[in-house]
């Protein structure tokens, strides 16, 4: 796999996160590709004169993401119960999980999420699907 490349727009906070969850996707799965669908990160700062602590910090980040495998490999239900724990430590991620096979079809038949997604996702793994009409 090549190194993660930063993404523009995201924070550094943000590419952190995804290149963590990116990595433990890739590690246990060994997907084709993944691309980040929706992603929300938030800051909350709070200040006070009462607190020993002046100010305390708290990061909150939740992502989706659409998983493409190969068509031979098994995937089930425990698979995104697996991915949850995986990825538990860097916040939120949401996942649908479908073979090459399935995300092709749904692209030629002009689903409007697949053929969005696959336009205007955002690569985080693999290589983009080229998919020929």
């Amino acid at each position: 796999m090549k190194a993660f490349a930063p993404i523009a727009g995201y924070t550094a906070k943000e590419n952190t996160a995804l290149r963590f969850i990116t990595d433990a996707i890739v590690n246990h799965l060994h997907p084709l590709v993944i691309y980040c669908i929706t992603s929300v990160s938030s800051t909350t700062i709070e200040r006070s004169c009462f607190n020993a602590n002046k100010k305390i910090t708290e990061w909150k980040f939740a992502c989706d993401l659409l998983i493409v495998m190969p068509n031979d490999i098994p995937f089930d239900e425990n698979t995104k119960t697996e991915i949850d724990k995986l990825t538990a430590a860097f916040g939120e991620v949401n996942v649908r999980i479908h073979p090459l096979h399935y995300v092709e079809q749904q692209v030629k038949e002009g689903n409007p999420f697949f053929t969005v997604v696959r336009s205007e996702g955002v690569v985080l793994s693999g290589v983009p699907i080229v998919i020929g009409k």
